[in-house]
């Protein structure tokens, strides 16, 4: 009895170690099996620009506005997320809308996306710096970019960290940030990911390389962006 009690754990083990590793979804190839509908449908409403969610998706209004709500603060992990801002009639749309899609309509929604992987969540503790990281997919032409600013009394003013180099094969991109300074310990920072046309990417870039030279980092206004921001919110903690 000792001896199967002893091998049936480690064979149940072994065999499971045999079984091939479970596929990740990949939403780009669509129709998606069954088993990645919850997470694909949460990346088009993630990804898709907010022309695309109303014009392609034909999403209504009061809709629209809750996916980009949503979404500003944190990526949307599934439709039902949505609730209690929709009703269960609106949600029953979103998700028959979604199934409605043909090929080239989810090539549309889901060719320009921007995610934040690093910080994972809004509200996250960091100190002095870290590295911001995440994928993205943007048009040809655009450059992204990091934001960054002290919550209270700076809402509309931000501080350009750097741009984000896209890696053609992962999608992946970083940049190094720098939460202000040791008097602004324990104040909230909102991080911003934005993408810009190449005028805005230059007068960007003008800015840091000025300050480098000046040693003066004046905050400015957003530029135009060419998709919707992605924000995350941290706290700075020492």
């Amino acid at each position: 009895m000792k001896l199967r009690r002893t091998v049936l754990p480690l064979l149940a083990l072994t065999l499971g170690n045999l079984l091939p590793a479970k596929a990740e979804c990949d939403c780009k190839h669509f129709p998606w099996p069954p088993e990645c509908d919850s997470k694909c449908s949460a990346t088009v409403l993630n990804n898709a620009s907010p022309a695309a969610l109303s014009g392609v998706l034909r999403l209504d209004r009061n809709s629209t506005e809750t996916v980009l709500r949503k979404r500003s603060k944190q990526n949307i992990s599934s439709v039902d997320q949505l609730r209690p801002d929709l009703s269960e009639a609106e949600i029953a749309d979103i998700n028959q809308r979604i199934k409605s899609l043909n090929r080239g309509q989810a090539d549309e929604l889901l060719r320009i996306y921007v995610n934040i992987s690093q910080p994972a969540r809004q509200g996250a503790e960091v100190g002095r710096e870290m590295e911001v990281e995440g994928t993205a997919s943007i048009p040809e032409g655009n450059r992204l970019w990091v934001l960054v600013h002290v919550v209270d009394g700076f809402e509309d003013f931000w501080w350009p960290e750097g741009e984000g180099k896209i890696d053609p094969a992962t999608h992946h991109w970083r940049v190094h940030v720098i939460f202000g300074q040791a008097q602004d310990i324990g104040k909230n920072f909102e991080i911003a990911v934005i993408t810009v046309r190449e005028s805005e990417h230059l007068e960007l870039r003008d800015w840091l390389s000025k300050g480098m030279t000046s040693g003066v980092f004046r905050p400015m206004e957003m530029p135009p962006t060419t998709t919707a921001p992605r924000f995350r919110t941290v706290k700075k903690v020492k």
